[in-house]
């Protein structure tokens, strides 16, 4: 199935993009996307930033399903559907 991602900040320089689609299983659930994405640009993002694509997402990332705040760990058995749109955004810091 084809889960579309939308990304921002240092994501869209990783990806190439800033809207990629991503190919997973029939039945597949949030962790398998993260699985793949670290598959296919797990190497590139630890290259440019010196840390883990998947422990990026869990700590310092705002994660969207259809519009619907998610949070790893806790939703990473979230079952997903053909077509889903994640959208992932880095929190806005300042001082």
């Amino acid at each position: 199935m084809q889960i579309k991602l939308k990304v921002y900040s240092i994501l869209r320089e990783v990806f190439e993009s800033s809207s990629i689609v991503v190919e997973i299983a029939e039945e597949g659930i949030l962790a398998d996307l993260i699985t793949e994405l670290e598959k296919k640009y797990g190497n590139a993002f630890l290259l440019k930033t010196g840390r883990t694509l998947a422990q990026v997402l869990k700590d310092r990332f705002d994660l969207f399903l259809n519009r619907q705040r998610i949070r790893l760990p806790e939703d990473s058995r979230l079952q997903l559907k053909n077509n889903d749109e994640i959208v992932i955004l880095q929190p806005v810091g300042g001082g």
